[in-house]
């Protein structure tokens, strides 16, 4: 979930094991409104999870596995255009998306960085599916890039 100025984005599933879809809730007069399921686009594939907002809600990033995606769940991302609608959805690419999943996006408090998780499930020893992954970060400059291919 991410607070951002008057909105609240976040990750919800109706019901257990549903693949989650992204939502938003505007603050109105100190209370948050019914949220609003996104666009039919931006909520496809499985596993949907782990969503950020960029603090000044120009860009949302979000974990999904598509597809045509890179292999388990990748990183996609829109950007919100200047009438307030959000852009096609884009894969974040082989910068970021690998054949593992990546997840947990996050940006460093200085926005100058962007962080998210990489990883792959797999048995232990004592025959338990387990999930190991490891932080990754790239600098900003990737998501910039990334606006100007539309």
């Amino acid at each position: 979930m991410t607070n951002c100025l008057a909105s609240n984005y976040f990750t919800g599933y109706k019901e257990r094991g549903v693949v989650g879809a992204l939502y938003y809730s505007r603050l109105i007069n100190g209370q948050y409104e019914e949220p609003i399921k996104l666009r039919d686009d931006m909520n496809q594939g499985e596993y949907i999870a782990g969503s950020m907002i960029a603090p000044d809600e120009s860009y949302l990033i979000w974990s999904v596995q598509r597809a045509e995606g890179f292999g388990q769940s990748d990183l996609y991302i829109s950007f919100k255009e200047q009438d307030g609608t959000w852009s096609k959805v884009i894969n974040m690419g082989a910068a970021i998306n690998t054949e593992k999943q990546e997840s947990s996006p996050q940006l460093s408090p200085d926005g100058k960085y962007f962080f998210f998780i990489r990883g792959d499930w797999h048995i232990n020893g004592s025959g338990k599916r387990v999930y190991e992954g490891k932080q990754h970060w790239v600098d900003i400059q990737l998501i910039k890039n990334l606006k100007h291919k539309l």
